[in-house]
């Protein structure tokens, strides 16, 4: 029989029985979760919490098409929401434009405007789970404190992160010919407001994850 391998080229038996276990040190090779050398498991962080939360990214067509999809995903028990942005909303084009018509919620949902933000997170508990938006964060900041205020959520209380890169963004993602100065401004705007009134808020997040669509960080 041909002989197999890891892709670490670790030689694999055929099959595996409690004699391979004999020099096995439970605490040392496998713990309980949680527990070093973290084999298994939710990693926890010094505070006994969840460490890691794996988002679900989505966004598409209406912020009611969305809105429903988050709903679907919290339902089955989702503790955290990622939403993308379709290509107009990334580089300004109003969905009405003319330049716009093929590109509506094809790639994210379409937010051009604060109404389209309320749909979007209409009836979604968002001080409970932790929000995550890839769009301008001085569109989504705003729009976000503004909303949950309306909602009688403190903003103080709101988690999770936002997509804050004003030169990577307009460089390797969606360019939106803003001056560079202003856009640092307004990402700076960003850090500083967020740190005043949303202080659990991550208002700088600079990742690949944006592109690469794994929705994976640390909130």
């Amino acid at each position: 029989m041909t002989e197999q391998y890891t892709r670490s080229k670790i030689p694999l038996n055929k099959v595996y029985s409690p004699e391979d276990l004999k020099n096995f040190d439970y605490d040392k090779d496998l713990n309980a979760p949680g527990d070093y050398p973290y084999t298994r498991g939710i990693r926890l962080d010094l505070f006994g919490k969840t460490g890691w939360i794996q988002r679900e990214l989505s966004g598409e067509g209406e912020p009611s098409t969305s809105n429903q999809q988050l709903k679907y995903l919290i339902s089955k028990g989702q503790s955290g929401i990622d939403v993308v942005a379709d290509s107009p909303s990334q580089t300004f084009v109003d969905p009405d434009h003319p330049l716009a018509a093929n590109s509506i919620g094809t790639t994210g949902v379409s937010l051009c405007c604060l109404q389209d933000f309320r749909e979007l997170w209409h009836d979604l508990p968002l001080d409970a789970v932790t929000i995550s938006n890839s769009i301008w964060s001085y569109f989504l900041i705003p729009a976000l404190f503004t909303i949950a205020k309306e909602n009688n959520i403190p903003p103080e209380n709101l988690r999770g992160s936002v997509v804050n890169a004003p030169l990577f963004g307009e460089d390797c993602g969606f360019a939106v010919h803003m001056p560079v100065d202003l856009r640092v401004r307004l990402g700076c705007d960003t850090i500083e407001f967020c740190t005043k009134f949303m202080p659990k808020y991550h208002s700088f997040l600079q990742t690949t994850y944006f592109y690469c669509e794994a929705g994976l960080d640390v909130v």
